[in-house]
């Protein structure tokens, strides 16, 4: 008869009270008397006097000579010790070969993974952060509200940074501004000797841009280095490309054709986990070799917002006085066109550049992270490790159970608690450890593959990841001692008489627990199945979607800062009569990107509209397959089209209230100035990306300046591409042809999206073999625990079937749990990610029963793979040591 939890805490309390407390002794004194109890107790006698027969038996005399003994065990040579845990734990290892692997490499998985996306959490949460004044550079950006849209930039004036300076001299350390080259909608050129080449990481900058951002210099001197207009500083992969293995200073560079810039330092190739990245800087004092001004007064206006500006703060608690201080300068300064725009200034800590950025258009520098997928990358590494930690977890807890009579035997011959739970905890910690050995191997595997897919540059080096490698030990660790704490602590403490004479049987007391983890490890399988089909499901619809017009086929030609826009007509006549190309025409954005918007007039409309605006020639409906709803398009036949005609879109229809828009009058009074009205409306189309709905739209006839659209004969792109660059040479001998494919310029704009996309399904199949391994270990402990049972159904004419329902049905209902469980979760945390989207796929219950059904037929398989063959064993074979 087996003694109640208030019976054993009495028989504790008198041992203590009567002195009997046998110092370390006393959890086997507590044995002792508890296996006499249960004996005595079980023959028939009362408690009371049981209890007053065991203990009369005991002389404590004895203890003291047994106490030493114990102190002599505990002093013997701990490498002996350690060397037997080892020995004992590889023969368990090799004894239970298929569990031992399933533990060390679903752990190794899961450690792989796990360090894999912490090391690009670090490299996010890195940028920007290796320049000495990281913590006190802060950066300008402003919002405006046009037409009830919202647009956020990080660009400003560039009279912005010496006023500020100007006025909060004493809180202002110094300052810098940046253009990029991409505003001027022109690919520059760089000639040295016979080579040229466009290159478009090109920056003007002022004299003090080394002086806030310290990049390395391999030659030259940063103080000096944009001091005279005429320089030049380039990295060290341009050093390479333009001269070779030499030095680079001092030599000349041939810039657009018409400047020379000598290049005055050589700086390290930069790290990839910063925005300010560039090959050539330029000083802003050369801004008219840039083709956006003539002179330099133009850093003195407030008129073009095309400036990065950055400053250092004396002290941070400062940043809102400031903010306030420059809403105050823009107040006071701007002209009145600008103030229309409704503008608000804001001051951006450096450290939040990359992943606190909400900027329209990706209008920044480079492209920023986007701090929700980061979330995501987060939460896949910690549930592909939280499975693969269960799993050990429950493997571990589920083979000790196999320890009972070795454990009983142990203590039988004398072994002590303290040590019997010294050796499972070693023996896990020394598992897990085996198992980080095995993942640093994986992943020095997997690193290249993943920083491929991110695009980006992963190292392995212990020494700069210092806390992460420290971080993962310590939880490696912490995992060992978890799982080893089930069997050190909970079997250990079992009598040895009771489990060698079979009165208590493995399995009992922690079925609960080990089916709250499988249920948890299915719940997490089915979040990352119903996400990987969601987010899958998205980017399909992204690239299925009708945009509204035809983007294959179109080769973008760059014309802006050649001889092409004066030489355009000719131009296009020359390869219209090519038979590879279709049609030809000009725009002023690349379609697909971001659009700038105008002020206008609108009859019916008392306040000015601010709309987004194209700027194209004759045939572009045509080239981009675009459809007319109302009027018509432009027209050689019609001489006022060019002068007076405006396309709009039917967003613009609506936002104007028009409903027959044709004939509208319209007026943009800027420059340049164009009185006219409607000629006709086309269907809305995504001339943004997909993020952003469809704003109204004013097309209208202009200089063909920017880029030129080529529609080629499908299936002859080679032949049109040889027409063009022939064509283009005739034109433009002097620069080299550049151009892109309008698919894969759009494609480009969701890289961030389908990067996403491929980690999560990896991952997810990750996640889901780790769960299958340990799901597939732990049926076969059960199958094996149950084999008795199994076969005393088997004689008793149970059917196979029967028996796989038996040990499969409490499966499915984990499943079903589960997925009670994992749905809503995965609703609320993906549709956050759906909302970056202005145009979504609407969520359907099949994503739901998909993850549901997926989840459920990996479980019953692999729980069938195991039961079967239990249900098919021979019950003799089963029966006869039982």
């Amino acid at each position: 008869m087996r003694l109640s939890k208030s019976e054993i805490d009495y028989i504790r309390y008198d041992l203590r009270k009567k002195g009997l407390a046998a110092g370390d002794l006393f959890e086997e004194l507590v044995d002792h008397v508890c296996c006499e109890m249960e004996q005595r107790v079980g023959e028939g006698l009362a408690f009371k006097k049981a209890y007053e027969e065991v203990i009369r038996n005991i002389d404590p005399a004895h203890w003291p000579d047994l106490q030493n003994k114990v102190h002599l065990s505990e002093n013997y040579n701990a490498s002996a010790m350690l060397r037997n845990i080892f020995k004992m734990m590889l023969r368990h290892m090799n004894k239970h070969r298929v569990h031992a692997t399933i533990n060390v490499v679903g752990l190794s998985l899961g450690l792989a993974s796990f360090i894999a996306i912490a090391l690009y959490l670090r490299h996010e949460q890195g940028y920007d952060k290796m320049f000495a004044q990281a913590g006190s550079i802060y950066r300008i950006t402003a919002s405006s509200t046009v037409g009830g849209t919202t647009n956020h930039i990080p660009t400003t004036f560039p009279a912005f940074g010496p006023e500020i300076k100007a006025r909060f001299n004493e809180d202002v350390g110094g300052y810098t501004r940046i253009i990029n080259y991409k505003y001027t909608r022109m690919v520059p050129t760089f000639r040295y000797n016979e080579n040229v080449f466009y290159e478009e990481k090109v920056i003007f900058a002022d004299s003090s841009f080394f002086d806030l951002f310290d990049f390395p210099f391999l030659e030259g001197n940063p103080r000096n280095a944009l001091a005279h207009p005429n320089a030049v500083v380039i990295n060290r992969k341009m050093a390479a490309k333009y001269f070779g293995t030499g030095s680079a200073l001092g030599k000349t560079l041939r810039f657009n054709n018409q400047t020379d810039l000598e290049v005055t330092g050589v700086v390290k190739d930069l790290p990839s986990n910063t925005h300010l990245q560039f090959d050539f800087v330029i000083p802003l004092s050369n801004i008219a070799s840039s083709g956006v001004s003539k002179d330099t007064k133009f850093l003195e206006e407030y008129n073009n917002d095309w400036f990065w500006t950055y400053f250092t703060i004396k002290d941070p608690l400062k940043v809102p006085i400031l903010e306030a201080g420059i809403n105050k300068i823009a107040s006071d300064k701007l002209p009145d066109f600008q103030k229309d725009f409704n503008a608000k200034f804001y001051v951006q800590a450096l450290g939040d550049v990359h992943l606190h950025s909400d900027f329209d258009y990706n209008t920044d520098l480079v492209q920023n992270g986007n701090i929700k997928n980061l979330y995501i990358f987060i939460s896949v590494g910690v549930l592909v490790l939280v499975i693969s930690a269960i799993n050990f977890v429950n493997l571990t807890m589920a083979t000790a159970s196999r320890r009972f009579k070795e454990i009983g035997i142990s203590k039988v011959l004398g072994a002590l608690k303290s040590h019997l739970r010294l050796q499972f905890i070693l023996e896990s910690v020394v598992v897990c450890l085996i198992a980080l050995c095995f993942a640093f191997l994986i992943l020095q595997l997997m690193l290249p593959l993943f920083s491929n897919l991110l695009e980006v540059s992963l190292s392995l080096n212990v020494r700069e990841n210092a806390p992460l490698m420290g971080g993962i030990f310590l939880f490696t660790i912490l995992v060992g001692v978890l799982s080893g704490a089930y069997p050190a602590f909970f079997i250990s403490s079992f009598e040895p008489q009771r489990v060698l004479k079979g009165v208590w049987k493995p399995g009992k007391g922690n079925g609960g627990f080990r089916k709250l983890l499988v249920g948890a490890q299915i719940a997490i399988s089915i979040f990352l199945i119903i996400g990987t089909i969601v987010i899958a499901r998205q980017l399909r619809f992204i690239q299925d979607k009708s945009l509204g017009y035809d983007k294959d086929q179109i080769i973008m030609v760059t014309i802006r800062g050649t001889n092409l826009p004066g030489s355009y007509f000719a131009f296009k006549n020359n390869l219209l009569s090519e038979s590879s190309i279709v049609s030809v025409s000009s725009v002023s954005e690349p379609i697909g990107r971001e659009v700038q918007f105008m002020s206008f007039t609108v009859e019916g409309k008392e306040k000015t509209q601010f709309v987004k605006i194209l700027n194209i020639t004759h045939d572009f409906v045509k080239t981009m397959g675009l459809e007319m709803v109302q009027g018509r398009d432009f027209s050689r036949e019609h001489a006022t089209d060019s002068t007076a005609g405006f396309i709009i879109n039917e967003a613009a229809a609506r936002a104007f209230g028009w409903s027959d828009p044709v004939g509208k009058a319209l007026d943009h009074a800027g420059r340049p100035v164009k009185l006219g009205s409607v000629i006709g409306v086309v269907k809305d189309f995504n001339f943004e990306p997909l993020q952003k709905k469809i704003d109204p739209l004013i097309i209208w006839f202009g200089w063909p300046r920017w880029y030129a659209a080529v529609r080629v004969e499908k299936g002859k792109t080679t032949e049109a591409l040889a027409a063009i660059e022939r064509e283009w040479k005739r034109f433009e001998p002097e620069k080299p042809l550049s151009f892109h494919f309008l698919d894969q310029s759009i494609n480009q704009v969701y890289n961030s999206e389908r990067r996403l996309s491929k980690v999560f399904m990896i991952f997810s199949a990750l996640s889901i073999f780790t769960a299958v391994l340990g799901l597939y270990g732990l049926i076969s402990f059960i199958a094996d625990q149950r084999l008795a049972e199994i076969g005393i159904r088997k004689v008793l004419g149970a059917s196979v079937s029967s028996i796989l329902y038996l040990i499969s049905k409490e499966y499915v209902l984990l499943v079903l749990a589960a997925f009670v469980l994992a749905a809503p979760l995965t609703y609320l945390i993906v549709d956050q990610w759906l909302q970056n989207f202005a145009f979504r796929i609407a969520w359907n219950p099949l994503y739901f029963a998909s993850g549901l059904l997926i989840s459920g037929a990996i479980v019953v398989i692999t729980v069938a793979l195991k039961a079967v063959k239990a249900a098919r064993s021979n019950p003799v074979d089963t029966l006869k040591y039982e």
